[in-house]
């Protein structure tokens, strides 16, 4: 197992990030709790360049991003929206870029090393090609894809997405790609429920009722994945599998609206990661949201039981 991380990931606004529930340094605060891996971390130096934000998001998107507003919309924090752009390139922006640069990172490594990498960043699931939403400005999956398939990966790819909030980002994205195959677990009744056009381009739903708990949650996901993972592997190799795993099903969040306990959301992430080692699929993980004071012990509990687990 490889992880990715850079302390250029956190969200630093002088304290108007709290404003909204997204813990924006969670990337840090779960990395401290994880020292057994620093020793054999990777790390990026250098943020997402245009030219690979621009082979997802189109270049009059991008050129939006320069007024403060538009960027106060995307985040829901619309009192940064008089603040001078510059402030707001550096406070948030560019962390932002720096996850998407992340995301593409563990992504080549996976598929170069056959191997599982978590990325302490990214997971940006709502970001479409012309807009930003739901806290996500770039879509760090869809680029990623993107900058793989100009550097030659051919075959299947199977996005996993258990975040509590459906990815309609990600399946704006890939409207016309059927060759990413969209796996979504999310509360029908939390935002972006009104999302119809990626509500239909999922390949394989499992919207589910708001308070849903553990069990039932559980096993709709130990039914459901290898029966969607088979029918994506009949139509051609899986060279890559990406696990959006969003700390928000959990019972305290406070926007999943789910109620998954600590220990089943660590069993959540230790199925997904089984089935798809015992497939052996390159597999990159992704934090995604998370809207509760727990969210770092989460990502970090499932980081040292994969770490120290042999047969993962």
């Amino acid at each position: 197992m490889r992880a990715v991380y850079s302390p250029r990931f956190d969200i630093n606004f002088f304290g108007l990030e709290k404003l909204h529930p997204f813990d924006a340094k969670k990337y840090s605060r779960a990395w401290a709790l994880v020292p057994e891996l620093h020793k054999d971390a990777l790390t990026v130096t250098e943020p997402v360049s245009n030219a690979d934000l621009l082979r997802v998001h189109s270049e009059a998107y991008l050129a939006s991003l320069r007024h403060a507003h538009n960027l106060a919309r995307a985040l829901e924090l619309p009192i940064i929206g008089g603040l001078p752009v510059k402030l707001t390139e550096l406070a948030v922006l560019n962390p932002m870029r720096f996850g998407v640069a992340a995301t593409i990172l563990a992504a080549r490594t996976a598929v170069a090393e056959r191997e599982r990498v978590f990325s302490l960043s990214g997971g940006y699931h709502h970001a479409k090609p012309d807009q930003g939403e739901g806290f996500c400005v770039f879509n760090d999956i869809a680029v990623a894809i993107a900058v793989l398939r100009a550097e030659g990966l051919t075959g299947e790819i199977a996005s996993i997405d258990l975040d509590a909030h459906m990815g309609n980002g990600v399946a704006h994205c890939f409207l016309d790609d059927r060759s990413v195959w969209l796996f979504d677990m999310f509360n029908a009744y939390r935002y972006p429920y009104s999302d119809a056009v990626a509500r239909m381009r999922l390949d394989w739903p499992i919207p589910l009722q708001d308070g849903t708990a553990g069990p039932l949650y559980l096993n709709l996901l130990q039914t459901n994945l290898p029966e969607f993972l088979e029918t994506v592997a009949s139509m051609g190799e899986i060279a890559l599998a990406i696990y959006n795993a969003g700390t928000d099903p959990f019972e305290n969040d406070a926007l999943g609206g789910l109620r998954l306990t600590e220990p089943e959301m660590l069993e959540r992430d230790l199925f997904v990661l089984r089935t798809l080692h015992d497939l052996n699929l390159p597999t990159i993980v992704l934090p995604s949201g998370g809207y509760s004071d727990a969210s770092h012990r989460l990502i970090a509990r499932t980081l040292l039981a994969v770490a120290g687990e042999a047969t993962l």
